[in-house]
């Protein structure tokens, strides 16, 4: 998650629940509504920030992936056998290979011991 993203989400959800506890305080129905919807807004928004760097198990082929930023990754997102850009996987099973997929070659895995990719 980016740091923007969690100070958005930070900032939804302390002002739900001040406006949910300013309608407690003051018996304002409205503001408890509000507060209610900010709280679960900002809640519903965290889970979906959470869900995307979330691991996916693929039953078909028995892996664990999980989504990797371009500073994680040990070849910037690029296909090391063509050099073309590629939606970059790492695979947790096994932490000495990292995965990608590329539109060319399909799965390409980098074993970082030998430091050589294989299909």
């Amino acid at each position: 998650m980016k740091i923007v993203e969690k100070i958005i989400t930070t900032i939804i959800i302390i002002a739900g629940f001040s406006l949910f506890v300013k309608g407690i305080i003051e018996a304002w129905i409205l503001h408890i509504i509000l507060g209610i919807i900010g709280i679960s807004t900002g809640i519903i928004f965290l889970f979906s920030l959470l869900a995307k760097t979330a691991p996916f198990y693929d039953e078909k082929n028995n892996r664990l992936y999980r989504f990797v930023s371009e500073t994680e990754n040990p070849f910037k997102g690029k296909c090391p056998l063509c050099d073309n850009y590629c939606s970059l996987i790492i695979t947790i099973t096994n932490k000495h290979h990292y995965g990608i997929y590329c539109p060319y070659h399909g799965e390409v895995w980098f074993d970082l011991q030998k430091r050589k990719a294989e299909k």
